[in-house]
């Protein structure tokens, strides 16, 4: 194609997004490594959200799932946003599965969850011959974020002769629009209309210095780890010792001593420091012709301090007086390690479940954005 063919043909193409919005980061790469057939696969960015949706939305409905039976609060709010959390994260694999490929073996172009059955890739989504493209176009797109704030989105196009377009990628990452442009236009024998040729290009965003994408990955990487570490101890922890607990033996225990231990933390000044509590009852039991003496009521609230759901420990420790008989769980390989209580409690659902979710994903958040600004 001459440069008086291309310019008649630039001038029959329109120059606005062809597919509105977009995202300010790079969702697709260009793989050529299969000589015949090229394809748009996921980004590692792409790949790193759409898993932590997955894997937040499984652990937060598990939870609900074995919350007990019935639907109250503390069963149906997991399940609710356990369910929201898989939802998307299953539109964003789904989304991922539905790659842009160039069958050079076939000569044709589609954008489908499917492969072509039987050399019959026209019934497939979105399909266009080879022979009938006739040129590459970079369209830019100011978008408008949270809060106000902008980014440049760009959107790689195929040009028939007519002018008409099909949209291939949308995404964030010039360089990387402009790189498989390239790529493409050499290996279709067609030009690029656009940015890449230097004509009508609106300015892309400055990038973020290499310095403060470190500094964002570091941030970012410190709130993963604090929010990894708090899912252990608030979550996983608990939810596994639940499960173990259950194979654990019921053996007869006397109550010795009942209490709500309360703390009280070292504020000073004009505001009064906040008081928590926690279940302090203690019994004696045997197993295997020893004597032992548990400390520990349930799964959580024995062992760390809290001011939700006060009442319901003040209850407790009310309804188990000293010299009462109770029923203990034991665990058979480590004989004094038990407890009477092995549900987890409500205040589970309601706080130590979601704690450590906005820390995860700030930091993920971060991560994504430090290596977009390198």
């Amino acid at each position: 194609m001459n440069e008086a063919e291309v310019t008649a043909l630039r001038n029959r193409v329109s120059p606005e997004p062809l597919v509105p919005g977009g995202t300010n980061f790079v969702t697709h790469r260009l793989d050529h490594s299969d000589p015949d057939r090229w394809e748009y696969r996921t980004s590692a960015s792409y790949r790193g959200i759409t898993f932590f949706m997955l894997f937040v939305g499984i652990l937060i409905a598990g939870c609900g799932i074995f919350a007990g039976e019935g639907m109250g609060a503390e069963r149906l709010l997991p399940l609710l946003f356990g369910a929201f959390f898989l939802l998307t994260g299953l539109v964003l694999y789904l989304q991922s599965r539905r790659r842009a490929r160039f069958d050079f073996g076939l000569g044709c172009y589609w954008r489908d969850r499917r492969t072509p059955k039987n050399g019959t890739p026209e019934k497939l989504r979105d399909y266009l011959p080879l022979k009938e493209v006739a040129a590459l176009q970079i369209v830019d797109e100011l978008c408008r974020g949270n809060k106000g704030s902008t980014y440049y989105s760009y959107e790689l196009n195929l040009v028939k002769a007519d002018g008409s377009r099909l949209n291939v990628i949308d995404h964030g990452g010039r360089k990387a629009i402009e790189e498989d442009a390239r790529k493409l236009a050499g290996r279709l024998h067609v030009p690029v209309l656009g940015l890449s040729d230097g004509k009508n290009a609106a300015p892309g965003p400055k990038r973020r210095s290499r310095k403060v994408g470190n500094a964002g990955i570091l941030v970012g990487s410190i709130f993963v780890a604090a929010g990894l570490v708090m899912s252990w101890f608030l979550i996983l922890s608990p939810v596994l010792l639940h499960f173990t607990s259950q194979k654990w033996e019921e053996v007869p225990a006397t109550i010795v001593s009942s209490e709500l231990a309360r703390s009280r933390s070292s504020h000073t000044g004009p505001q009064k420091g906040s008081t928590t509590y926690r279940i302090a009852i203690s019994y004696d039991y045997r197993y295997g012709g020893k004597s032992y003496r548990g400390d520990r009521y349930d799964i959580t609230r024995s062992r760390s301090s809290s001011n939700i759901g006060v009442d319901e420990m003040r209850l407790i420790v009310r309804h188990h007086p000293v010299g009462m008989h109770v029923i203990c769980l034991v665990n058979p390989d480590n004989p004094g390690q038990a407890l009477i209580d092995r549900t987890l409690p409500r205040s589970f659902y309601l706080f130590s479940l979601w704690f450590p979710l906005p820390f995860l994903a700030f930091g993920l958040w971060a991560v994504i954005a430090g290596i977009k600004s390198r």
